[in-house]
């Protein structure tokens, strides 16, 4: 009987942990990943549609994929620009992975490892990215650069997210 309750024990256990686990997709890869936040768009725009970010985990580094609803010929491109609660920003690379998807634009920027203790720190305030056209001639009006702000009922602590996320 008692290795019977032991086993359940730690089969629900190992259940609740991999339940308990969120992954992103992007191109070909898989990370796992804490929950997606939707940031507020700060564009009076109609089809500029609010900013999700997922922070995830690679093999080598942190990464953060943003993703919002845009049509297919637009990609979220360039740098990406966070600006914290404490005043400083940090500005991420594009890691390559880019994708539109059910008309979702997806790109996966690299965080390092400075960025991150930066973004355990300070909450995160507001995001500035840039949408670029693969095909200008039918979508110039998309490309531009836009912000997305963590306001409202919405409001996240990054802090405690990414601190729980990226446990040493």
């Amino acid at each position: 009987m008692t290795r019977i309750l032991i086993l359940l024990f730690f089969t629900l256990t190992y259940s609740m942990e991999v339940i308990g686990q969120n992954y992103m997709v992007i191109g070909e890869s898989s990370y796992p990943s804490a929950e997606t936040i939707t940031l507020q768009s700060d564009s009076d725009v109609s089809f500029i549609k609010d900013l999700a970010l997922i922070f995830a985990k690679d093999d080598e580094q942190a990464a953060l994929i943003v993703r919002s609803a845009l049509v297919s010929t637009v990609r979220i491109s360039g740098k990406l620009i966070i600006v914290l609660n404490d005043g400083t920003s940090i500005t991420c690379s594009e890691k390559g992975q880019k994708e539109n998807i059910d008309g979702f634009a997806s790109t996966e920027y690299n965080i390092t490892q400075e960025d991150l203790a930066q973004l355990k720190r300070s909450n995160i305030q507001t995001v500035n990215y840039e949408i670029q056209c693969a095909d200008c001639s039918r979508n110039l009006l998309y490309e531009g650069k836009y912000s997305a702000s963590n306001r409202g009922d919405s409001r996240t602590n990054f802090v405690l997210l990414l601190t729980d996320f990226y446990r040493d």
